[in-house]
């Protein structure tokens, strides 16, 4: 971190055990509530992702109809 500068800037940290920030601020790092940020990137999406979140979706789907032919629901 001090290679690039940043040794003094504050850790954001969405989650994380207590054992572990606690060992975190023992070697002097500052840590942050980092949660907003990281829902705040998921918010941001490129066109390949959106490509991808919706084969993942046709794939659900797919799925899901084969089940329900199966049971015999449909």
């Amino acid at each position: 971190m001090k290679k690039h500068g940043v040794a003094d800037l504050p850790i954001g940290v969405d989650y994380g055990p207590p054992h572990l920030m606690k060992a975190l601020s023992d070697v002097g790092l500052k840590i942050v509530d980092g949660n907003n940020w990281i829902l705040e990137a998921g918010m941001v999406k490129t066109d390949d992702e959106i490509e991808l979140m919706k084969s993942a979706a046709s794939c659900n789907e797919a799925g899901y109809a084969a089940l329900l032919r199966n049971l015999r629901l449909v």
